[in-house]
């Protein structure tokens, strides 16, 4: 009986924790840790402008984040990668969309920094472009309405 009970433990685990591969057609995959609740809201607002959304529930981001070139300093709960490019923080969708169409060779991805401020009724936070060595090399000021959407959930890494 302790066998048995032992063999469910380990396949409940192997099932929660192992990597699923996403549908072949999605723009973007988010990896996350199963503990990560930021990336929901940032992941409906991806579908809503129209980007297909793979997420990934995996027992580490950071080797992920290490297989991306992620920069260590932007390592957080989690990660996502769209066209080989990597994704950290609740970068805009028309940002991804822009990366996406363009191809830059120069850029190995994008970060939505914390330094978020209010300005009167509205929330400012900059997104930036990196280089695969992880230095910054194109950064883009986006303001939207103080109230928290989808789209500018607070992510903390």
């Amino acid at each position: 009986m302790v066998i048995v009970i032992i063999l469910l433990m380990a396949v409940w685990i192997v099932i929660r924790y192992e990597p699923v591969t996403p549908s072949e057609d999605a723009d973007i995959v988010v990896y996350t840790n199963t503990t990560c609740r930021c990336y929901q809201p940032w992941v409906r607002a991806l579908k809503r402008a129209g980007l297909a959304v793979g997420v990934v529930l995996t027992s580490s981001v950071a080797n992920t984040q290490s297989e991306l070139g992620v920069p260590r300093e932007f390592a957080a709960c989690h990660t996502a990668s769209a066209d080989g490019y990597w994704i950290e923080g609740h970068v805009p969708a028309a940002s991804i969309t822009t990366l996406l169409m363009e191809q830059p060779h120069n850029i190995g991805g994008l970060a939505q920094l914390r330094a978020e401020q209010q300005t009167g009724d509205r929330l400012q936070w900059e997104v930036v472009a990196y280089d695969n060595d992880g230095r910054p090399i194109l950064s883009e000021t986006q303001v939207g309405p103080t109230q928290e959407s989808d789209d500018q959930v607070r992510h903390d890494p």
